[in-house]
């Protein structure tokens, strides 16, 4: 019996109406609703996250060139530059002097007292990064000249340079 009664009037959200009316008249703009709060919760997340990566990444990606050079031979025919970073020294040769086999380039700062101090010995090929000590480290600075010497394969046996001299400059402040 209860199923042949009338209902009463139920009315129908304004949501359902503008999905209606979206569905029958698609050209018609409709009020866009408010966005959740929980939208606007991710977003603001999203972009305080992208702003602590982008810091972060500078901070701890800083890499900046302390100081410069280019080393050159005698006869000024072959040369490299170098770039002093904080912790290593990358060489980029941009013309090359003959390096016999068995035998390595080794690069030395010649500090005020005049005695060489190795750096290291430069990737074969020439190209490369020499990290340094912190006794290196302090030894860098502007104004103090760098040398390039041949030795035998490995370095200097000695622990001062043996060979000639192939390329000789001096640092300076970038």
């Amino acid at each position: 019996m209860s199923l042949t009664e009338t209902l009463a009037e139920q009315p129908v959200p304004d949501r359902v109406w503008r999905g209606v009316t979206a569905r029958i008249d698609p050209h018609t703009p409709q009020l866009t609703l408010r966005q959740p709060f929980w939208n606007w919760l991710r977003v603001t997340i999203a972009a305080c996250s992208l702003v602590a990566a982008v810091t972060l990444g500078v901070i701890y990606n800083r890499d900046d060139v302390h100081y410069g050079a280019t080393l050159r031979s005698a006869d000024a025919q072959s040369w490299m530059s170098i770039e002093a970073h904080e912790n290593y020294l990358k060489i980029k040769l941009l013309a090359l002097a003959k390096v016999e086999k068995e035998r390595s380039l080794e690069m030395w700062v010649i500090p005020q007292d005049g005695k060489p101090v190795s750096l290291g010995v430069i990737p074969p090929g020439g190209d490369g990064e020499i990290k340094l000590g912190s006794a290196q480290k302090a030894l860098i600075g502007e104004s103090i000249t760098l040398a390039v010497s041949l030795e035998p394969e490995g370095g200097s046996p000695t622990g001062q340079p043996t060979g000639p001299v192939l390329y000789q400059g001096v640092l300076t402040a970038l």
